[in-house]
């Protein structure tokens, strides 16, 4: 049994103008595409002001997604690698789009 016990911490990407207009994601699955949008500018202060609150971290995964590389490192954290699946979905033709 393993003398030290490991935690999980799942932190989902700060603010963009995408997810404030309600929109479907621009990135699709394994690649981005053009538009992908980056944090706006009070996504990266609650990012940054969430630093303090965190345990120190001994790793750090992140998509491909912009404003998934950039959520760490508001948080001063560099990520060890980018992994493909966690990338939100493949939104297709909706990618963009909002539902007005």
């Amino acid at each position: 049994m393993p003398d030290r016990v490991r935690r999980l911490l799942l932190i989902r990407h700060a603010t963009t103008s995408t997810t404030r207009r309600a929109a479907f994601p621009v990135t699709t699955w394994r690649m981005v595409v053009g538009g992908c949008a980056a944090l706006d500018g009070s996504g990266a202060a609650a990012a940054g002001a969430l630093q303090s609150m965190l345990p120190r971290a001994d790793r750090c995964w992140t998509s491909h997604a912009r404003r998934a590389t950039q959520t760490p490192a508001c948080l001063g954290l560099t990520p060890d690698a980018r992994v493909a699946e966690l990338a939100a979905g493949d939104f297709g033709r909706w990618a963009g789009a909002t539902l007005d």
